[in-house]
Protein backbone atom coordinates (compact mmCIF):
# COMPACT_ATOMS: atom_id res chain seq x y z
CA UNK A 1 0.00 0.00 0.00
CA UNK A 2 1.61 3.31 -1.25
CA UNK A 3 1.12 6.21 1.17
CA UNK A 4 0.94 9.66 -0.36
CA UNK A 5 2.96 12.21 -0.50
CA UNK A 6 0.63 14.91 1.42
CA UNK A 7 -0.51 11.75 3.81
CA UNK A 8 3.39 11.80 4.60
CA UNK A 9 3.86 15.35 5.14
CA UNK A 10 0.81 15.62 7.08
CA UNK A 11 2.33 13.47 9.68
CA UNK A 12 6.18 15.07 9.91
CA UNK A 13 3.51 18.50 10.76
CA UNK A 14 1.90 16.70 13.48
CA UNK A 15 5.21 14.83 14.68
CA UNK A 16 6.77 18.49 14.42
CA UNK A 17 3.99 19.67 16.68
CA UNK A 18 4.02 17.01 19.06
CA UNK A 19 7.78 17.48 19.66
CA UNK A 20 6.84 21.43 20.62
CA UNK A 21 4.18 20.23 22.36
CA UNK A 22 6.43 17.87 24.50
CA UNK A 23 9.50 20.07 24.55
CA UNK A 24 7.31 22.45 26.12
CA UNK A 25 6.08 20.37 28.88
CA UNK A 26 9.68 18.47 29.72
CA UNK A 27 10.73 22.30 30.13
CA UNK A 28 8.29 23.20 32.32
CA UNK A 29 8.51 20.09 34.55
CA UNK A 30 12.22 20.53 34.59
CA UNK A 31 12.99 17.58 32.48
CA UNK A 32 15.21 19.67 30.16
CA UNK A 33 17.44 22.52 30.64
CA UNK A 34 16.69 25.90 28.87
CA UNK A 35 19.68 25.10 26.29
CA UNK A 36 18.00 22.18 25.14
CA UNK A 37 14.63 23.06 25.42
CA UNK A 38 16.11 26.25 22.91
CA UNK A 39 17.48 24.04 20.58
CA UNK A 40 14.38 21.12 20.69
CA UNK A 41 11.95 24.23 19.73
CA UNK A 42 14.11 25.31 16.87
CA UNK A 43 14.53 21.85 15.40
CA UNK A 44 11.20 21.23 15.51
CA UNK A 45 10.25 24.81 14.22
CA UNK A 46 12.43 24.29 11.12
CA UNK A 47 11.29 20.74 10.34
CA UNK A 48 7.51 22.37 10.84
CA UNK A 49 8.67 25.69 8.80
CA UNK A 50 10.33 22.78 6.00
CA UNK A 51 6.52 20.62 5.80
CA UNK A 52 4.87 24.09 5.26
CA UNK A 53 7.03 24.92 2.44
CA UNK A 54 6.50 21.37 0.81
CA UNK A 55 2.86 21.94 1.01
CA UNK A 56 3.27 25.05 -0.93
CA UNK A 57 0.93 26.85 1.54
CA UNK A 58 0.05 30.59 0.67
CA UNK A 59 1.36 33.06 2.83
CA UNK A 60 -2.25 33.69 4.88
CA UNK A 61 -2.51 29.93 5.43
CA UNK A 62 1.17 30.22 6.76
CA UNK A 63 0.64 32.61 8.68
CA UNK A 64 -2.31 30.63 10.80
CA UNK A 65 -0.56 27.89 10.92
CA UNK A 66 2.48 29.18 12.74
CA UNK A 67 -0.41 31.12 15.17
CA UNK A 68 -1.64 28.30 15.61
CA UNK A 69 1.63 26.48 16.54
CA UNK A 70 2.26 29.20 19.08
CA UNK A 71 -1.16 29.44 20.31
CA UNK A 72 -1.29 25.78 21.32
CA UNK A 73 2.59 26.14 23.09
CA UNK A 74 1.02 28.82 25.06
CA UNK A 75 -2.06 26.55 26.00
CA UNK A 76 0.14 23.87 26.95
CA UNK A 77 2.67 25.98 29.04
CA UNK A 78 -0.80 27.68 30.76
CA UNK A 79 -1.72 24.01 31.89
CA UNK A 80 1.58 23.13 32.93
CA UNK A 81 2.67 26.29 34.71
CA UNK A 82 -0.63 28.07 35.16
CA UNK A 83 -1.82 30.71 33.76
CA UNK A 84 0.41 33.27 35.71
CA UNK A 85 3.71 32.29 35.14
CA UNK A 86 2.63 31.18 31.74
CA UNK A 87 1.74 35.02 31.16
CA UNK A 88 5.18 36.30 32.58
Amino acid sequence: MKVSPMATLQRRWEAALDGIKSAELEYAIGNLSEEDYRWLRRQYMREAAVVMRSMELEHEEEEALLTRIEAESERVRARVLGDDQAAG
